[in-house]
């Protein structure tokens, strides 16, 4: 923790970075690293792809502008993460890598867990088996899809395929529903105990993220993917 206030400007308006594009993995393909000092982290996200979006596209046009869904896993380097926001910035070596998962879908296959341009459907989250966090993908989220794509577009237009991520799912009610990063979870601990007592992922950890209907069913598939170590990275 940082010990900052939360900047006014951004409950008004959403903040972006330009991620990677060209290293993006298969659900089951493990992240591989050269090193294990980073603070390795995962993040669960939805995210959407959309088609051609203009300059300045209203909130509307950017809901026309949303083609597909889908669920991500966008991997995080905390400790790297720290030096390049101190250097003033955008990210680049903390976001090394993502992970989709299998199945990209139309938002009318969500039928009424689409709601307000968001997926109001648990987004569970297990780290070595273990069910990490479970929050709704819709409850917490600040800024809906329409609006993100809507204020992603304001200074450039949006060539069909861009990927736009709806941020780390999250909820208020840490004590129910969990959490869908590590960063959030020692967060929380330094709140409780005044230490960070939850570890970054370890060599060999595995990650599941899936998101399912009231039935059961999946919706985009399962991510599930190792985190391995190697002196030569992947």
């Amino acid at each position: 923790m940082r010990n900052q206030s939360f900047p006014e400007e951004m409950a008004k308006k959403p903040s972006f970075y330009q991620s990677v594009s060209d290293s993006i993995l298969g659900p089951t393909e493990d992240f591989i690293l050269g090193t294990d000092d980073l603070g390795t982290d995962f993040e669960a996200e939805l995210a959407v792809v959309t088609n051609d979006v203009k300059q300045m596209a209203t909130k509307a046009e950017g809901a026309n502008g949303i083609l597909l869904i889908g669920l991500m896993n966008d991997i995080s380097l905390r400790l790297a993460q720290r030096v390049e926001h101190a250097s003033g910035f955008g990210f680049y070596h903390c976001k090394p890598k993502k992970t989709l998962a299998p199945f990209l879908i139309t938002p009318d296959e969500l039928g009424e867990h689409w709601i307000n341009f968001k997926v109001s459907l648990p987004v569970e989250v297990k780290w070595n088996g273990a069910v990490f966090g479970c929050p709704d993908g819709a409850e917490h989220m600040m800024f809906d899809f329409a609006t993100l794509v809507s204020e992603a577009s304001r200074h450039r237009k949006l060539t069909a395929g861009t990927i736009i991520g709806g941020g780390t799912v999250a909820t208020y009610d840490r004590d129910t529903f969990g959490q869908c990063c590590i960063l959030e979870r020692r967060a929380l601990d330094m709140l409780e105990f005044g230490e960070e007592r939850t570890s970054w992922l370890k060599p060999d950890d595995r990650i599941r993220i899936e998101v399912r209907m009231p039935d059961g069913s999946t919706v985009f598939g399962a991510i599930d993917q190792a985190y391995r170590v190697t002196p030569w990275g992947h």
